[in-house]
């Protein structure tokens, strides 16, 4: 059988934070995942997507909705996020709407967010809604068996087909929320191998060269703001990078996560599990420490 697509959610509470980021490279060296979307990502505008994805840049492209300010929910723009992109993914197209809604929302501006839902969701491809909605009642019937409570209204799908191993785990490291896993059913063969630059080739001697005999004086200007001088910088070093660090052929299967990694991940899985069937402090304290 085919490999499937297996997708990610998680309301992760800052991507910056040094245990969550540590947590998600581990996510992202694996492979694992065709798709990681996070609400609560605390990014802010002038946060490159390099800082977040690290080495695997070439191997994942982040679509981003960063928040001007801290708090929302004061006014109908600022009262949710949405995120909406359409992938084609074996031939067949998808459309993704990945929602943050504030909590303690009023039902008037609560309504801005669902009618934006409805409006997205008129398309003739099908659709999957994921994201934060704030609303610890909420119940998605997941098929005629099966349903999924007390998730803060954290997901919901439109296919009926289309998802499949709907598996709830413990939040990402410092987060609060549970993280959703699933898969789509659809085969998906995914490439090999993928070039990369391999910068323990690169030329540095002539790099260094290159970079003492440009003006950084006339580069920078003093009425230049500080974003557009790291533009200026990245666009000079990509350039020197194209022509002075060779490509290599690197394998896509992934990085396995080291064993003592996969055991403590698996033992926190299990006091999460005890925790929050049993409710004893004492299965939360094992969890906690166990991060």
């Amino acid at each position: 059988e085919s490999p499937k697509i297996h997708i990610l959610y998680a309301n992760i509470r800052s991507i910056l934070n040094v245990t969550n980021q540590n947590h998600l490279k581990i996510l992202l060296d694996s492979q694992k995942y065709s798709i990681l979307a996070f609400s609560e990502s605390w990014l802010k505008q002038n946060v490159p997507d390099g800082l977040v994805l690290g080495e695997n840049a070439r191997s994942y492209q982040i679509l981003r909705c960063d928040r001007k300010k801290k708090k929302g929910g004061e006014t109908v723009n600022d009262a949710y996020e949405i995120l909406i992109f359409d992938a084609m993914i074996s031939s067949i197209l998808i459309r993704f709407c990945i929602v943050y809604r504030v909590p303690a929302l009023s039902q008037e501006l609560s309504e801005g967010i669902y009618g934006k839902i409805i409006d997205y969701s008129i398309c003739q491809h099908p659709i999957i809604v994921m994201g934060d909605f704030n609303i610890p009642n909420l119940k998605w019937p997941l098929d005629d068996e099966k349903e999924y409570n007390g998730l803060e209204g954290d997901f919901k799908d439109y296919g009926d087909e289309l998802i499949r191993n709907v598996e709830i785990f413990p939040e990402i490291g410092n987060s609060d929320h549970g993280t959703i896993e699933f898969q789509l059913s659809i085969s998906h063969k995914p490439p090999k191998c993928i070039n990369r630059r391999n910068f323990s080739k690169g030329n540095y001697q002539t790099i260094n060269s290159i970079l003492a005999k440009i003006n950084w004086s006339l580069v920078f200007k003093c009425d230049d703001s500080t974003n557009i001088m790291y533009e200026k910088l990245l666009s000079i070093l990509e350039v020197i990078i194209e022509f002075r660090v060779p490509m290599t052929r690197v394998n896509m299967s992934g990085m396995p996560i080291p064993p003592f990694i996969e055991k403590q991940m698996k033992f926190r899985f299990l006091y999460w599990q005890k925790w929050i069937t049993s409710n004893d402090p004492l299965y939360k304290g094992e969890f906690q420490r166990a991060h």
